[in-house]
């Protein structure tokens, strides 16, 4: 009987997900920075992320992390929205991801960025894998890119293949319309366009398809970042936050050693923000470098608070919208991002209205022990 009923409901779950009829008016209706046509490309590639239930789950999920960081620099650089959902396509938000051509981290960034763009890239800093400045540099790449193609098609494709082969594209179609241009482009780059609008679909309707997203660890969820500028110790770093060491390690990725060099110009480090207090504090002392002198003991948590059941650091409460709030005000007052907040009320919009209720998931209030 129970494994009728998982099959009912496998089957049930696959009608909803893989739905043509619901697919195409969508895609029609959708808002997208290029045009968007329901061509073989895209549905098949909205298919494919559709099967791979599990993976696309889980690159939903990780946007918890990403989105807010995305959002905040396409506030700063006045650019579209949907821009956020080329790291998607690229690696599907996989800050780990290597490309056979060398390219490094989320948005898969080449190593001429570091002429370009000034980031440091060598055996001890990549900041290629650095959320803030990877973001920066991409951006920066696209807004140039778009004030000299004023066409987002153009864009997307000289992000994907350079702009230097784009260029040498667009002399040989003596034309600088994409549709032109198009055929005297890599394959690869050809594929882009239906690529984003695909990624770019799932993103915005995975709702409607019954995907649920795999968020991770609200630690992960809820990160800060804050920059550091003399030598420091990733294992100091554990230490101060009461975090472990591997922890530390695998949000900063852009570290090749165990510690953050010295420089005047500083270097983003990443931590939960429910211990960014203890952190900062540290980084501020004068004395910092004296770590001998230091007595900092761990972070501690009120115990009088309840806990989530796999997160021993959080606690799930609700919130009511008053009269003139809106979302963004509620995550600054909560120092929460506003897309965790749509994730963790299923929200497809930043809209709402007084009196709704909001479930929020906030630290366990930290404290330094003195």
């Amino acid at each position: 009987m129970k494994k009728t009923i998982l099959l009912i409901l496998s089957l049930c779950a696959s009608i909803n997900i893989l739905s043509a009829d619901d697919i195409e008016p969508r895609l029609r209706s959708m808002d997208c920075i290029v045009p968007v046509s329901s061509t073989d490309a895209v549905t098949k590639r909205i298919h494919s992320l559709l099967k791979s239930r599990k993976d696309t789950e889980k690159m939903i999920g990780r946007s918890a992390t990403y989105f807010p960081v995305f959002d905040k620099y396409l506030k700063e650089y006045s650019l579209p929205s949907d821009l956020k959902y080329i790291p998607c396509l690229e690696t599907e938000l996989n800050n780990k991801t290597v490309s056979t051509a060398g390219a490094k981290g989320i948005w898969q960034l080449m190593s001429d960025v570091k002429e370009e763009f000034g980031l440091r890239i060598d055996g001890q800093v990549d900041e290629r894998y650095d959320i803030n400045r990877a973001s920066e540099a991409a951006l920066k790449d696209l807004k140039r890119m778009y004030k000299a193609y004023n066409n987002w098609e153009m864009t997307l494709a000289g992000y994907n293949c350079g702009a230097g082969r784009l260029g040498e594209a667009i002399k040989r179609a003596k034309s600088s319309d994409f549709s032109k241009v198009r055929k005297f482009l890599p394959q690869q780059t050809q594929d882009y366009i239906p690529k984003f609008i695909a990624f770019t679909y799932v993103m915005k309707n995975y709702r409607e398809h019954g995907l649920t997203p795999q968020l991770p660890t609200m630690d992960v969820q809820c990160l800060g970042s804050t920059k550091v500028y003399q030598y420091l110790s990733l294992y100091t770093v554990a230490n101060i936050t009461g975090m472990t060491y591997e922890q530390i390690k695998e949000l900063n990725l852009q570290f090749g050693e165990d510690f953050i060099p010295e420089s005047t110009q500083g270097y983003s480090i990443f931590v939960p923000r429910r211990v960014m207090g203890a952190l900062t504090d540290y980084i501020s002392n004068p004395d910092m470098q004296r770590e001998s002198n230091l007595n900092f003991q761990p972070i501690a948590i009120d115990e009088d608070l309840p806990k989530l059941e796999n997160d021993a650091n959080y606690f799930r409460t609700s919130y009511m919208i008053g009269q003139d709030e809106t979302l963004d005000s509620v995550a600054e007052l909560f120092n929460i991002g506003t897309y965790n907040i749509m994730l963790w009320n299923n929200m497809s919009s930043s809209q709402v209205s007084k009196g709704q209720e909001l479930v929020l998931y906030l630290p366990r209030v930290v404290l330094k022990k003195v």
